[in-house]
């Protein structure tokens, strides 16, 4: 069950959205003043997971990909693991950098 908005009522929402300049809040204080080195445990965390979650299923992907039958959706699916694959190469560098909290790499890795 679908309901329509008229015209007329889009039109004038639209416009004062864009004539808008202050947000809902704007007379809210700032207070994103926190330290962001304070969300690096929660990162390592989250990285460490996506770490280990990440090689246990590449190693199943490629074990269910090793019986299969070359096909379109086989290359396209074998891509995906290469990707996954380079994508895990990076991970351990930010589990480095948030454990230490600097990159202590060389400008060379962090590019």
């Amino acid at each position: 069950m679908s309901t329509s908005v008229p015209q007329h009522v889009l039109s004038s929402a639209l416009t004062s959205m864009m004539t808008s300049n202050s947000s809902p809040n704007a007379s809210a204080p700032l207070e994103n003043t926190s330290d962001p080195k304070e969300y690096h445990t929660v990162l390592l965390v989250i990285n460490l997971v996506v770490l280990l979650s990440g090689i246990l299923s590449l190693s199943l992907m490629m074990h269910i990909m090793r019986f299969s039958s070359t096909s379109i959706t086989s290359t396209a699916v074998l891509n995906l693991i290469f990707t996954h694959f380079v994508f895990l190469l990076t991970v351990p560098f930010r589990i480095y950098y948030y454990a230490t909290h600097q990159w202590n790499l060389g400008p060379g890795a962090a590019g």
